[in-house]
């Protein structure tokens, strides 16, 4: 990790900004709560950056016929859905929207058997101990802190004010220097539609439904690619 922090290290750094150093207005239990529900706002930031700090893989395999597919149980926001064609070659699939659903010949029947890598990002962690770590990437977890110390200051009725302009301050830093990630690699427009087997699979597609994947094949005159 880039900056690794525990949950204690941010808990011990609130209390100072909130001078409340010795304290035990905020017992550590109440301040583990308290960052279960602050972690996800520096989290976000991050996601909202569309850099993939948090990005990890999932796989699910296909049973033909069968259009819905349980999501990850951490799923949060997906960044891409591939079908594997073989041991070494993947090709993108893409989303249809609601609208669309009744524009074409629509089957379940000819989904494959084979298997989906997902690109997503999970949602936010929750922690359990004050031994739990999380990446502050380059200091980000300065917010946490700030954040908490505004809610211990706010508990005991004192003054937040400045604590809040200070997080003003770490939000702007975070917000400008999030993106872009990869700054040796500008970025720039893609080709969506290149040659990558797309022609071959452009009737398989996905959508995202609640807690799960819909896929279909939208059949034309000719029958299925599959």
């Amino acid at each position: 990790m880039a900056r690794n922090v525990t949950v204690q290290q941010i808990i011990d750094r609130a209390r100072i900004h909130a001078d409340q150093r010795g304290s035990g207005f905020i017992r550590d239990a109440e301040a583990l709560t308290l960052m279960n529900e602050i972690y996800p706002e520096l989290y976000d930031e991050l996601v909202g950056s569309y850099e993939n700090y948090f990005m990890t893989t999932g796989t699910v395999t296909l049973v033909p016929g069968t259009t819905f597919y349980a999501l990850p149980a951490d799923f949060y926001k997906m960044l891409g859905v591939d079908f594997k064609v073989n041991a070494d070659t993947y090709v993108t699939l893409y989303n249809f929207s609601e609208s669309e659903r009744n524009n074409t010949f629509v089957s379940g029947s000819s989904i494959p058997s084979g298997e989906l890598r997902l690109r997503y990002i999970p949602a936010p962690v929750v922690f359990t101990a004050l031994t739990d770590s999380f990446d502050g990437v380059a200091g980000w977890d300065r917010l946490l802190s700030l954040l908490l110390a505004i809610d211990m200051a706010d508990a005991e009725e004192t003054d937040s004010s400045p604590l809040y302009r200070k997080y003003q301050r770490t939000l702007q830093r975070i917000q400008s220097m999030a993106a872009p990630r990869d700054t040796g690699m500008p970025a720039r427009v893609v080709d969506v539609y290149s040659r990558n087997l797309w022609s071959y699979y452009s009737s398989f597609r996905y959508r995202l439904q609640g807690d799960e994947v819909e896929l279909i094949s939208t059949e034309t005159v000719g029958g299925s690619p599959f």
